[in-house]
């Protein structure tokens, strides 16, 4: 009779232990990144493709960009020739106009943060860059400077090709870090692809947070 009263409390005990169940921690939940990239370049012959090039290998004159480079930029990073950009942001560059190296700046960069190439606290960025040319008997440039808003000395032409540009960059690595830039520029041609004038080649308003 002692025997089978001390056996019963051994045998709860095991059986105690072996259905416990113990806390399993729950995974951590992986960040979601999103990186786009859109490049268009719309025409309907190779001359008018040529057109859009031309217009991107055009730089703004060095001498009005420095003019507004901003005071706390690194003397050291800008480059002697092909200058496009005047400010920049949490490392990323601002442009002056839209030209060659600044989509492919804007290109490589998006291609480097989707590969987490160094921009791991990046989570979302966007690059599109749209370029439209049309030929016009007649054409008046109708604009307001980007930063006062205010009108722009009207211009007129006849028989000209327009090559219309947006750069549109944003980026994103929390609530106090962002950035959103939309840059335009126009570029236009005569009838025979001589460059008559550039429009928008200035400092336009940047969103930061």
């Amino acid at each position: 009779m002692k025997k089978t009263l001390l056996l019963i409390p051994i045998i709860l005990l095991i059986v105690s232990c072996n259905s416990g169940s113990f806390p399993v921690e729950p995974k951590e939940k992986e960040i979601e990144r999103v990186f786009t990239k859109n490049i268009e370049r719309i025409y309907s012959s190779n001359f008018e493709s040529n057109l859009i090039f031309k217009a991107e290998s055009i730089y703004p004159n060095r001498d009005s960009v420095l003019a507004t480079v901003s005071p706390f930029f690194p003397q050291s990073s800008i480059p002697d020739s092909n200058l496009w950009f005047h400010d920049s942001f949490d490392g990323i560059l601002i442009p002056f106009a839209i030209t060659a190296e600044s989509i492919l700046y804007y290109s490589n960069l998006i291609d480097s943060m989707s590969v987490n190439n160094g921009y791991n606290f990046f989570l979302k960025a966007n690059f599109k860059y749209i370029a439209e040319i049309e030929f016009k008997t007649s054409y008046t440039f109708v604009g307001k400077n980007p930063q006062t808003d205010e009108s722009l000395p009207s211009i007129s032409f006849e028989r000209v090709y327009v090559v219309d540009m947006t750069l549109d960059w944003d980026n994103y690595c929390g609530i106090d870090c962002a950035m959103w830039i939309s840059h335009k520029r126009i570029v236009v041609f005569d009838e025979f692809g001589n460059l008559l004038n550039i429009f928008y080649d200035c400092p336009f308003p940047v969103m930061v947070s």
